[in-house]
């Protein structure tokens, strides 16, 4: 959970500044705190680099009756906020799927019932929910927010059949600061289940953003962030 309060940190500091615009980010966070200009900047790097993807991905498959993203370990990244202010009727054409630890979900779908202006771009269903799913899960047209180890691979297959997610559709996996986290072996099973579920019937791609240079002045910063973690 540390992980994903820091990312929100970082975003909800470097939008404030206008390094990006997002109206919200600061909705999901419980404070503020000042960061270094480096990783301001790195920030920035971040989003504009995932959101030129996801923009690039919507409009290669703008014919697809359908398309997928999944976040794995979202955490508290509103993008899909941002993109259904930006097309309100996204809903038709996407199902965006956020996975990420229990305490972590929970706490994320809290915050979208309780704030009105995450809610009401949520398309709840008024039909039964999946059996599969936790009491804090959200299963609605368009979006879905479920708790889950991303490397439990059986078990979240098991929730996207039961919520009909299609595997045939074109879809983007979307990996932020995750991976490296990860032991390889723990890694290869991760994109053993995405293209199991995925990649039998469909196109699928792979958005992997991390850390590439240990030995400049953001990467130290990082490594002590990942020592700190014990990792």
């Amino acid at each position: 959970m540390e992980t994903a309060t820091d990312a929100l940190t970082t975003k909800v500091q470097a939008e404030k500044l206008g390094y990006f615009s997002d109206e919200f980010v600061k909705l999901f966070a419980r404070s503020e705190k000042r960061m270094f200009p480096i990783i301001n900047r790195g920030t920035w790097a971040r989003v504009y680099a995932v959101r030129q993807i996801l923009t690039r991905f919507l409009a290669q498959y703008e014919g697809s009756t359908k398309v997928n993203i999944l976040s794995l370990g979202a955490g508290y990244d509103s993008s899909y906020f941002w993109l259904k202010r930006a097309h309100p009727d996204i809903d038709s054409k996407l199902d965006y799927i956020e996975i990420d630890f229990s305490h972590v979900v929970k706490r994320k779908a809290t915050i979208i019932k309780d704030k009105a202006v995450l809610r009401e771009l949520i398309a709840f269903r008024a039909t039964p929910r999946s059996a599969t799913l936790a009491a804090h899960d959200i299963e609605a047209d368009g979006y879905k927010l479920f708790e889950s180890d991303v490397r439990d691979g059986a078990i979240i297959m098991e929730k996207l059949r039961s919520m009909s997610v299609q595997p045939e559709l074109p879809t983007l996996v979307l990996t932020e600061c995750l991976l490296i986290y990860m032991r390889s072996d723990e890694t290869r099973a991760v994109l053993d289940w995405t293209m199991d579920y995925f990649g039998r019937e469909g196109h699928i791609a792979f958005l992997n953003y991390e850390m590439i240079n240990p030995d400049d002045q953001f990467g130290r910063m990082m490594l002590e962030n990942l020592e700190q973690r014990g990792c």
